[in-house]
């Protein structure tokens, strides 16, 4: 399903994603200052992300443009089709692959080599408040809850519940209502 967002939209998106990003108030010069200067960390791909889900047909070809050719550069491929939530950021901006039929909810933070693929057809489904680690694997098509830390080089190939804190090879849940990474709801004032 691909995901179009007007431009008001997309605006409100990317403020939110700034907002994840460096707990200040937007403005367009701090979002072009913060874009060019911080691209390699992964805020710059977000707002090119957002850009290319917009219906406008003329900023979403150029922000594919842009997304294409900074993808070889910095080894990203997430297509312009994925439906993520709010507030999406990416910690270090370096070897992700998210399939395009994964559904990424609110607050989510994904680390450097990242790898969310799918199965026999079957796609991830990541809930709000979620934090993954670098080098993380999810396989298949898995729901991972609301409020959880995967930790780094897991491999996730079984749902894992809400609440929870899970690493390792295949992936266990190592405790409840103690997340290893504290992710709290960024809200915007």
């Amino acid at each position: 399903m691909n995901q179009e967002y007007c431009i008001r939209d997309t605006i409100n998106l990317i403020k939110d994603d700034f907002y994840s990003y460096f707990h200040k108030e937007w403005s367009l010069g701090r979002i072009l200052c913060y874009s060019l200067k911080t691209f390699f960390k992964g805020f710059g791909w977000v707002v090119l992300l957002r850009f290319s889900q917009c219906r406008c047909k003329f900023i979403a070809v150029i922000a594919k443009i842009l997304k294409t050719h900074y993808a070889h550069k910095y080894c990203i491929d997430i297509p312009a089709c994925i439906n993520i939530g709010k507030r999406f950021s990416i910690g270090h901006g370096y070897g992700i692959v998210i399939h395009g039929n994964t559904v990424i909810g609110d607050n989510v933070t994904v680390s450097q080599f990242v790898n969310i693929g799918s199965t026999n057809g079957e796609f991830a489904v990541i809930g709000n408040n979620v934090y993954i680690g670098p080098m993380t694997c999810i396989v298949g098509g898995v729901r991972i809850g609301n409020n959880v830390t995967i930790g780094a080089g897991s491999v996730v190939v079984k749902d894992i519940p809400d609440n929870a804190t899970a690493a390792g090879n295949p992936a266990r849940v190592l405790n409840y209502d103690n997340p290893g990474m504290k992710i709290g709801v960024k809200k915007m004032n």
